[in-house]
């Protein structure tokens, strides 16, 4: 009798194996551990999501490089499987965004700045002037699916700013938020000393505030 049984049972468990979507039955190509990154205890491959995901910038080389660490948290079930480039929302793929670059003074601090985006990663507070200037940060939260693109987001037209000559970005307080240029006044100015050596060097802070309505000439 217990022989019948065992034959049974191993009868319906070569059958379930054998139905679609039985365990491992769609298991992705995990490829192999060529990563830099590989071996660390956390998946790099951007096809995945999930809690096992590394928390930094994900690139397109590591796809089916990370194999033990992605294979490890898939089979944990600490990660779930999206394939290619994950477009995350449904919507877009990271090739088809424009992430801009990273001079925001917020950027590469673990959080989205952009207001083209929402969802978990996102900072509390958004201006204007972070849009395509926190790439490193969205891009990290966009691929990881913390992030979703709302590509109907506009932004109010700035101020035109192109009689004035705005200079260059030599100044030691460039790019910090805050305009240093002597030559203007407002609100977007610097609440510490002016001095004539950071006139017209400190071209991004000033322009941006001017745009903004921040700044007046003086």
């Amino acid at each position: 009798m217990a022989h019948k049984v065992r034959e049974s049972f191993a009868a319906i468990l070569t059958m379930a194996m054998a139905l679609p979507g039985a365990a491992h039955a769609q298991a992705p190509d995990f490829g192999d551990d060529s990563s830099t990154f590989s071996k660390n205890g956390e998946c790099d491959d951007m096809r995945f999501t999930g809690p096992g995901m590394t928390a930094t910038l994900l690139i397109d080389s590591d796809i089916k490089h990370d194999a033990t660490d992605c294979r490890n948290a898939f089979n944990a079930g600490r990660l779930s499987y999206a394939g290619g480039h994950r477009p995350a929302g449904g919507a877009a793929t990271t090739t088809t965004i424009n992430f801009g670059d990273d001079s925001s003074r917020w950027a590469r601090n673990g959080e989205c700045d952009d207001k083209r985006f929402s969802g978990a990663a996102m900072a509390s507070i958004l201006i204007d002037s972070d849009i395509n200037h926190d790439a490193t940060d969205c891009r990290t939260a966009y691929t990881q699916g913390r992030v979703t693109w709302n590509a109907g987001t506009t932004v109010a037209a700035g101020r035109d700013s192109s009689h004035i000559v705005w200079g260059d970005d030599s100044s030691s307080w460039a790019k910090n938020g805050e305009c240093d240029d002597k030559r203007f006044i407002g609100a977007g100015m610097t609440t510490t000393l002016l001095i004539d050596s950071d006139i017209k060097h400190d071209a991004q802070d000033c322009r941006r505030a001017y745009e903004q309505n921040r700044l007046e000439l003086r």
